[in-house]
């Protein structure tokens, strides 16, 4: 799936947007309901939890079945990011916390 931003109708973004299909070539995404992910050596994983290589670590925190539902989103909305989170709480909690700092009163 190319990431270049397409002027698709939200039907169309719906069903193509952020598509990624695996070496099988299925007709629809697949689930990945794994927690973790191998890594070839202690280095890599190491470059991989400090943020300096792209790649899932870890379930919770990303993964590619939500990778492609935000880009879903993205290309729904025409946004250039997007973030899934377990509850509609978690996003708004999420939100603030990234717009307040020690010591604000909420």
């Amino acid at each position: 799936m190319s990431t270049k931003k397409r002027n698709w109708k939200p039907q169309t973004a719906l069903v193509h947007g952020g598509t990624l299909r695996s070496q099988y070539g299925e007709t629809a995404e697949a689930m990945y309901l794994t927690q973790g992910y191998v890594y070839e050596t202690a280095q890599a994983a190491e470059a991989r939890f400090k943020g300096e290589e792209p790649g899932f670590i870890y379930s919770r925190y990303a993964n590619p079945t939500v990778d492609m539902f935000e880009k879903r989103m993205c290309a729904l909305e025409g946004a250039e990011d997007a973030r899934a989170t377990a509850s509609g709480m978690a996003a708004v909690s999420a939100a603030l916390l990234c717009s307040v700092k020690a010591g604000d009163h909420i």
